[in-house]
């Protein structure tokens, strides 16, 4: 009760590039699937064209930019980052926590319960999404397993021909290849040609494994930047739908719950603690 968390004291910029990598589940069996995923996102924007008013978002939630509430919230976490290249909404979605639509200038949606609860629950939030915004994972969000396990293969199939036959029909695989291809920028090419060609060398796992580990990723960096053990746990516990559970019965619930008992304490945890300010150097 008498915690207070410092997340302010977390330098600008100071979780940049690959600062936060090691906190990843599973990290180098997830980096090739997660830089393919951020190599095509152009190409995912027109295999599923991004549309705000699925969501029931119009210009009129749009988040001023001025420095108050919530969006003072938003930015300090952005900053962190150093990422300002991006809308913010609110939405009303039920049981949908934060999460990115893949907008030319990426959108930000913010569910309205979220200015409800306390700045620590509404730093973790933020976190998450961010984290995968700035990897390039946020369609995960987007799509299903299944979804995303003939998109994976079907950019690959684009710099390897006949690649993910078992996967998929030809016809499927091939159409979507060309529709990604075809998105994909000159400033993206390169990165994708190197990520495919990863992706296709590398036995990874499968995506509904990749998917959790994606996810659990970001929630152990929100964990961290939040420095707010009890908030972060109800922020997850809600989306893992286990609400009005505490103590160790949200434990043996939530695998999720359980492993950020674990990483709150573990040395990657306080290593990054002392590498952006939030403790004293040892």
């Amino acid at each position: 009760r008498a915690w207070k968390a410092r997340t302010d004291a977390i330098r600008p910029g100071a979780l940049v590039g690959d600062a936060t990598a090691d906190l990843h589940v599973a990290r180098d069996q997830q980096a090739p699937s997660a830089a393919l995923l951020a190599s095509i996102l152009e190409g995912l924007a027109k295999v599923r064209p991004p549309d705000l008013a699925r969501w029931g978002v119009t210009g009129r939630e749009k988040l001023s930019t001025r420095p108050e509430g919530i969006r003072i919230v938003l930015d300090r976490v952005a900053g962190l980052f150093a990422i300002d290249d991006f809308d913010a909404f609110w939405h009303a979605v039920p049981d949908r926590g934060v999460f990115v639509e893949n907008t030319s200038r990426p959108s930000i949606l913010i569910p309205t319960w979220l200015a409800e609860v306390s700045a620590g629950q509404q730093t973790y939030a933020l976190t998450e999404a961010v984290v995968h915004l700035v990897r390039g994972t946020f369609t995960i969000d987007l799509f299903v397993p299944r979804e995303l396990d003939i998109l994976l293969a079907a950019a690959v199939r684009g710099q390897i021909p006949g690649f993910g036959e078992k996967i998929a029909a030809a016809d499927v695989l091939d159409e979507h290849a060309r529709v990604i291809g075809k998105a994909v920028s000159r400033k993206r090419r390169r990165a994708y040609e190197i990520a495919a060609q990863a992706y296709a060398s590398t036995r990874g796992p499968d995506t509904s494994t990749l998917v959790h580990w994606v996810r659990q990723s970001a929630r152990r960096i929100a964990l961290v930047v939040a420095d707010d053990l009890a908030a972060s746990v109800a922020v997850a516990l809600r989306s893992e739908l286990q609400v009005g559970k505490v103590g160790i019965a949200a434990v043996r619930a939530s695998p999720v719950i359980a492993d950020l008992l674990k990483v709150w304490a573990a040395n990657p945890a306080m290593m990054l603690r002392r590498s952006c300010g939030l403790i004293p150097p040892a």
